[in-house]
């Protein structure tokens, strides 16, 4: 699939399958409505339509409200922190701005010497999927 011409549905159905994959015994659904397009790719709303008591009560991995996933490298990133959909995308956006080669070893210029993306990206309340 050529990256250029990933549409939302393909990428809301990629958000999904990963989702489903890093939690089986929780379904998700996208709120369409919620959706926000940016030139990175897509900010999805979830909601969880429902979860075993043992995955919703994980403290390490509770459960995502937003993903996103990256047009460009086909990433997808979720958070459970209480951002707005719009802060999401802000803060994936300051990511990217920072390391235009987007890779989870590399450091970035986060005004901390040594400090890498995955750990900026921790920071910020992001898991890669």
């Amino acid at each position: 699939m050529e990256q250029d011409k990933f549409s939302v549905d393909e990428a809301r159905r990629r958000v999904l399958s990963v989702l489903s994959e890093r939690w089986p015994n929780a379904s998700f659904r996208v709120r369409d409505e919620a959706t926000l397009a940016r030139e990175f790719g897509w900010v999805f709303t979830l909601e969880v339509d429902k979860a075993d008591k043992k995955t919703s009560l994980t403290g390490d991995a509770a459960l995502p409200r937003l993903a996103v996933l990256n047009k460009k490298s086909v990433q997808v990133f979720s958070t459970s922190q209480a951002y707005s959909p719009e802060q999401f995308a802000k803060v994936f956006e300051v990511l990217l701005v920072e390391n235009r080669n987007w890779c989870l070893t590399m450091e970035v210029g986060l005004g901390r010497k040594g400090v890498s993306i995955a750990e900026a990206a921790r920071a910020a309340g992001l898991e890669e999927l």
